[in-house]
């Protein structure tokens, strides 16, 4: 694995974390609705 791939592998982690932890705080941030 490059430290790109890590990088990239981390973001999304974190991205996943922060949307099962806190739906209701900011719910456009899941995405462009």
């Amino acid at each position: 694995m490059t430290i790109d791939s890590v990088t990239r592998y981390i973001d999304v982690v974190v991205d996943q974390v922060e949307a099962a932890r806190a739906p209701e705080i900011e719910p456009e941030a899941a995405g462009p609705t």
